[in-house]
């Protein structure tokens, strides 16, 4: 018994100091690109605005949201078979679609939140290998919403999304045929025109793709590709990501209704009561 309860509590730590290790490199990466990168031409008064409570408060917060995180990876197998069965709720049935590296598992808090409301169509899908590029991962997003139409017989869904999982939304609805099968997006910290710390990550294709302005990014942002589709679009993303640089590369634009939150780390948009407000808002069409 004392074994196996020292075996889990260095697995939990071991767990807990790679999430630490990740948080920390990650805001300091974002530190340094925002002393590079946001003068006080392009961001006035940025140095008086840092309040040092407050950013030690959002790196812990992002610390044990990364760790949560990682001790919840395993539900994802379980996850993306939900739901067992169809139910009639009388509403759109919901399709969350994660980010880079990450699975169906970071929807636990969004997913227990729409069950209150009384969604019982939640989807999850989980996009691998992770490595593939942008229009790959895309198009295993559209066939999942052709899937969840099929067995709900529903006209359309709602998109749920956090990270890459918003871009691989919009490359859905412009080019592989999603577009008008989509009520609305939300998404969460999504890198729309990309991220300078794509590059610190060049793992298969898809990391140069999501460097920030990219080729990529620019020509799917061209024509309406910011909000594609017909549907209606929510960003939610805050200016303390450590994980979109810049941060307001999660600016969905004039057609969109873009929803900031202070002092969220990448991660920690998920398990945010604040970020469940807003998205329980958005479902309500508030």
């Amino acid at each position: 018994m004392y074994i196996a309860a020292a075996s889990i509590g260095a697995v939990l730590g071991g767990l807990f100091l790679v999430g630490a290790v990740v948080t920390i490199g990650m805001y300091i990466l974002a530190w340094y690109d925002h002393v590079n990168f946001c003068n006080e031409a392009d961001c006035p008064g940025w140095r008086r605005k840092i309040r040092p409570f407050f950013i030690v408060l959002g790196v812990a917060m992002e610390n044990l949201a990364m760790f949560v995180s990682l001790v919840t990876y395993p539900f994802r197998f379980y996850l993306d078979r939900l739901p067992l069965r169809v139910a009639d709720d009388g509403k759109y049935p919901v399709l969350c679609v994660h980010g880079w590296g990450m699975a169906s598992h970071a929807f636990i808090p969004i997913r227990l939140m729409l069950g209150r409301m009384g969604y019982r169509n939640i989807f999850s899908i989980t996009v691998r290998p992770v490595t593939a590029p942008v229009e790959v991962l895309a198009g295993k997003v559209a066939n999942r919403i052709d899937e969840v139409l099929e067995k709900t017989g529903a006209e359309k869904v709602t998109l749920i999304t956090h990270s890459m999982g918003g871009v691989l939304a919009r490359y859905a609805l412009k080019n592989l045929g999603a577009a008008g099968k989509v009520d609305k997006v939300i998404t969460l910290g999504g890198p729309h025109m990309g991220s300078r710390v794509a590059v610190m990550c060049p793992v298969g294709r898809n990391t140069l793709q999501f460097t920030y302005k990219s080729a990529m990014n620019r020509e799917l942002a061209k024509d309406g590709g910011l909000t594609p589709g017909g549907a209606s679009y929510t960003s939610i993303y805050s200016m303390f990501d450590n994980a979109v640089l810049p941060p307001d590369s999660s600016d969905l634009g004039p057609n969109a209704k873009n929803l900031l939150v202070p002092w969220h780390g990448h991660v920690a948009l998920l398990y945010s009561p604040w970020v469940l407000r807003h998205i329980a808002d958005e479902m309500r069409g508030a």
